[in-house]
């Protein structure tokens, strides 16, 4: 993964250096990130460090490009949330960790092993659900198959999320302090499937939910928007 790392982040460094359009939405980009354009809830999805550790540019890259792959035509990334009790222990609190984790809605599970190297453990659905998509601004749902995907808790870095995104189709992130699951899906890994889907029936037939069972919950959007605009209004009103 280390390697990986190391090649993608030269990739980008020669991008910067070939192409002044892009190095320009960086910076504009770089922009909106201060000016609090997008919820810290999301943000902590794709990196959240120590206190002592700050983002780079090749990080705040990934942050805008999982933005992009979420909000672009195609929709080449999908995003769901499953609620949980309480926000994660430290990593050493594996019983804790588990203790919260087993009380996840059907057809979730999750297990929480730890360590500093690999995945901190898998989350999975035994079933087929209904996940949203969105684009230009409309939300849609489909349906994902049985699945299971690394479990990344509490602090995560931006080369870790892209590497699963990439390599593996998927992660599923627990930051700090999160009271939701947060599960990202790269399509062009793991196919995600619409009504005119040949295997569609069969696997509605298998669901057991409906849309309406997971409207809100399930659907990040609203959450990130309204916590978007009372970031904004705090920032307009102390100023």
């Amino acid at each position: 993964m280390k390697n990986l790392d190391v090649v993608a982040r030269l990739k980008f460094l020669e991008k910067i250096g070939n192409d002044p359009i892009f190095l320009k939405n960086i910076a504009d980009h770089l922009s909106e990130l201060e000016n609090g354009a997008w919820a810290q809830s999301f943000i902590d999805c794709v990196y959240q460090y120590s206190w002592h550790h700050k983002p780079d540019l090749y990080g705040k890259y990934i942050l805008f490009d999982t933005i992009h792959q979420l909000n672009g035509e195609q929709g080449d990334y999908l995003v769901f949330q499953v609620k949980v009790p309480d926000s994660p222990y430290a990593d050493k609190d594996t019983e804790e960790n588990n203790n919260i984790l087993k009380l996840l809605p059907t057809p979730f599970n999750a297990e929480f092993i730890g360590g500093n190297y690999g995945e901190d453990g898998y989350f999975s659905w035994e079933r087929p659900i209904h996940t949203p998509i969105k684009i230009n601004d409309t939300i849609y749902w489909l349906l994902l198959d049985t699945n299971t995907l690394p479990l990344e808790v509490g602090t995560n870095s931006s080369s870790k999320f892209s590497s699963y995104m990439r390599q593996q189709g998927g992660i599923a992130r627990w930051p700090y302090e999160a009271m939701h699951i947060t599960v990202f899906i790269n399509r062009r890994l793991i196919k995600a499937y619409a009504i005119n889907s040949s295997i569609f029936d069969e696997l509605i037939s298998k669901c057991e939910e409906t849309i309406d069972d997971c409207f809100i919950e399930r659907n990040p959007w609203e959450r990130w928007k309204t916590e978007v605009n009372s970031a904004q209004t705090k920032l307009t009103t102390k100023n």
